[in-house]
C-alpha cells in the first residue's frame, strides 16, 4: 500500500514504454488508475487490461516505498546516535572515519539491486506487450464471406451493398473502428426487421440501386470531410 503522506512519487521512463501498446483511451484509464492508487492506496479500476498494464507500475511503487522507509529508518537511527561524528580536527578526515579506515579513493559502484529492479520492470512490460499483441485485430471480410454469413443467419442483406458502405467509410461504426463485421451484419438484420414491420413503398430495382449509390456517396463525402477537418 502506498504512503499517502508522500507529496510526490516517481515513474521510471522504462515503465512508460507500455504506452506504445495502448490507445489514448486505454492510456488515460491507466493514468487514472495510477492516480487513484496513489490517492487511496488501492486499485479501483475493474478493467482487466488496465490492471495488467498497471502491474509494473505497482511493483515499482512498492519497491520505492520500501526504499523510502529504509532511508527514514536509517536517518532516524543516525539521529538517535547523535548524527554524524563532529570530527573536524583532522582536515584529512572531515567526515569522521575511524583511524583504522582509509578515506575512499574511488566511488563505490551503484547497488546492482536497482539495475535488477529495472530489468524486471522491462521484462514485465515485455510480457504485457505480448499479451496485448495477442488481441485479435480486425480483418476486412471478403464479399464471399459476407454472403456466406448472411445465408447462415438468414439475413436478407445485399453483400455488395454492405461491403461498399463500410469500404467507403473506412470500416468504421460511428467514429470507432469496426471490431466485428459479423456483429454489424446482425445489427443490419435487426434494423431491417424493424423497418419491415412498418409499411414501405415499393422500390424498383433501379430505385434501390440509386438509393444504394447515394448512401455510398454520402458516406464517402462525410469521410473526406472528416479527414480534411483533421488536417
Amino acid at each position: 500500500m502506498t504512503n499517502q503522506n508522500n507529496k510526490s512519487f516517481i515513474i521510471h521512463k522504462d515503465s512508460l514504454s507500455i504506452l506504445d501498446q495502448l490507445t489514448d483511451e486505454q492510456a488515460g484509464k491507466l493514468f487514472k488508475a495510477v492516480y487513484q492508487y496513489q490517492k487511496v492506496g488501492e486499485i479501483v479500476n475493474d478493467d482487466q487490461l488496465t490492471r495488467i498494464a498497471l502491474n509494473p507500475f505497482l511493483n515499482q511503487f512498492l519497491r520505492d516505498e520500501e526504499r523510502y522507509k529504509n532511508v527514514v529508518l536509517r536517518n532516524k537511527t543516525n539521529g538517535l546516535k547523535g548524527g554524524r561524528p563532529r570530527t573536524q580536527e583532522n582536515p584529512e578526515n572531515p567526515v569522521g572515519y575511524l583511524g583504522t579506515q582509509k578515506n575512499p579513493e574511488e566511488p563505490k559502484k551503484a547497488d546492482s539491486k536497482s539495475d535488477s529492479d529495472s530489468k524486471k520492470d522491462k521484462e514485465d512490460i515485455k510480457d504485457i506487450s505480448k499479451d496485448i499483441s495477442k488481441k485479435p485485430t480486425f480483418k476486412k471480410p471478403e464479399i464471399s464471406e459476407i454472403r456466406n454469413y448472411c445465408n447462415e443467419i438468414l439475413a436478407n442483406i445485399d453483400p455488395d451493398r454492405f461491403f461498399d458502405y463500410y469500404q467507403a467509410n473506412g470500416w468504421k461504426v460511428g467514429k470507432n473502428p469496426m471490431r466485428d463485421w459479423k456483429a454489424a451484419i446482425r445489427n443490419w438484420k435487426s434494423k431491417q426487421s424493424q423497418n419491415q414491420s412498418q409499411p414501405r413503398q415499393y422500390q424498383s430495382p433501379q430505385q434501390a440501386k440509386t438509393e444504394h449509390n447515394k448512401a455510398v456517396l454520402t458516406a464517402f463525402i462525410q469521410d473526406q470531410q472528416k479527414k480534411e477537418s483533421e488536417l
